[in-house]
């Protein structure tokens, strides 16, 4: 071999290596990539840190930063010009705001996160940190799950409610957009109810379209009116109620840089970017950020929040993917003890054993003994569907227990009474066009969710 080519050799040899170690350093953080630069700047890049000063800068910084227990902490100091901050997390975007300014803004993400800040004449600096430590200016968390639209869940939210107002509480976190929280709360100050009605009309199709939903919140403006919400979810009805609220800033004296407009828009894309995709990590990440947000401007006051049950498990992951940390688990990683969580879905039935009434019943011509716990209302839950009867048959375990399933599952919140291994269900539906069909289910000890499931048994 010449000595050219052991030359070349040795060259490309060097390159890869060269190549393979800026990309480990860059891949760990240890280097960002500017595009675009213009103006003076000073980087200091680390894995779990980054910092960055700018003089009349205007381009575009790029890095992956290594989140410690699952957040970022962006910090921003303004002097001129404007800063605009979007964050991955995988393949998705968890973050995104424009026109920061100066401020402190905690953001959820999971694993690995690619940070790009773009500069617009800007003078100023930033920092990215993951060793996010929080001052002990923190008020408690309350989080309470519930079964949408549900009646007797519903009730026990307002007394609960009541007891936090009394004590002094005001800022209810609930499960609906920004924009619709602006709204209600603006219903909450004014004389008459168009405002209500209006938001109420635009959740025709959803659970939240019923009476008892309606009742639930006049009983709440007319008992605890100084109570101001605070909606954290993405955009749902982002075409209706999310594009009159935008109309209503900018017909009352807003303009579409107003911090209003601003967090309305982006809660709209959020809403567009979930229903596009029907992306469950993403909606649940959104909710986490939009919590934070909101939570953090209140400067230490207790709150409670009333969400799907689904939302407020404190060791659970994520409704629909099960990726990434349901908004309770994810604030408990954040604000450890300061967040407690209630399923009242258990608490208004799990937790009851008495049932309605005693009857027999006669499955294959053998009678058995069935206690009836009553009628549930799914009329805003399940579309088409009117109510859901139960009965537990006691003792029928044995003559069920190999009979065939279906695959057709009834978790436990979706009985009215606590359910254990070893017992067996008559479920009889009653649809909204008055037809009826019975299931029988039988509970082996399976879980969903980690609680017990009944499964459908094939009866011929």
């Amino acid at each position: 071999m010449s000595k050219k080519a052991k030359k070349t050799i040795v060259s490309v040899i060097f390159a890869l290596i060269f190549i393979g170690l800026f990309g480990t350093l860059k891949y760990f953080g240890f280097v960002s990539t500017r595009l675009g630069a213009i103006g003076g700047y000073s980087d200091r890049a680390r894995m779990h840190e980054w910092d960055v000063s700018l003089t009349h800068f205007s381009g575009t910084f790029v890095k992956p930063v290594f989140p410690e227990i699952g957040y970022l902490q962006f910090t921003s100091q303004a002097e001129s010009g404007t800063l605009s901050v979007t964050v991955k997390s995988g393949k998705d975007v968890v973050y995104e705001k424009t026109d920061i300014g100066s401020g402190t803004f905690l953001i959820a993400v999971s694993g690995r996160a690619i940070v790009s800040v773009k500069a617009d004449s800007f003078t100023g600096s930033y920092n990215v940190t993951s060793k996010v430590e929080l001052t002990d200016t923190t008020g408690n968390i309350y989080l309470y799950g519930e079964a949408h639209a549900d009646e007797k869940i519903l009730d026990k939210e307002l007394e609960i409610w009541k007891e936090y107002y009394d004590l002094g509480m005001r800022d209810l976190f609930v499960e609906d957009p920004y924009y619709t929280a602006q709204f209600l709360n603006l219903w909450m100050q004014a004389d008459d109810d168009i405002i209500f009605y209006d938001v109420f009309c635009d959740w025709e199709g959803s659970q939240g379209y019923s009476p008892v939903v309606r009742d639930f919140f006049f009983q709440l403006k007319s008992e605890c009116p100084e109570t101001v919400f605070h909606g954290i979810d993405v955009g749902h009805q982002y075409a209706t109620t999310g594009e009159r609220y935008l109309k209503y800033l900018l017909n009352n004296g807003y303009t579409e840089t107003s911090e209003e407009y601003i967090l309305a828009s982006e809660n709209i894309e959020q809403g567009k970017r979930f229903y596009k995709d029907e992306d469950y990590e993403y909606r649940e990440t959104q909710m986490v950020n939009n919590f934070i947000r909101e939570y953090e401007r209140l400067g230490g006051s207790a709150v409670m929040g009333i969400f799907g049950s689904a939302h407020t498990d404190l060791d659970a992951m994520n409704y629909g993917t099960w990726t990434v940390p349901c908004l309770g688990n994810a604030l408990r990683e954040l604000y450890g003890d300061k967040v407690s969580s209630e399923n009242l879905y258990e608490t208004v039935y799990l937790n009851n054993t008495e049932a309605v009434s005693v009857e027999t019943l006669t499955i294959n011509g053998k009678e058995y003994t069935a206690s009836y716990f009553g009628s549930m209302d799914l009329t805003y839950s399940l579309p088409g569907y009117k109510s859901r009867e139960v009965w537990r048959i006691e003792d029928a375990y044995d003559d069920f227990k190999d009979v065939p399933t279906t695959g057709n599952v009834l978790p436990y919140y979706n009985y009215p009474m606590s359910i254990e291994a070893g017992q067996v269900f008559k479920v009889v539906y009653t649809m909204t066009d008055g037809k009826t069909f019975t299931e029988y289910h039988r509970c082996d000890g399976n879980e969903w969710n980690g609680n017990l499931t009944s499964e459908q048994i094939d009866l011929q």
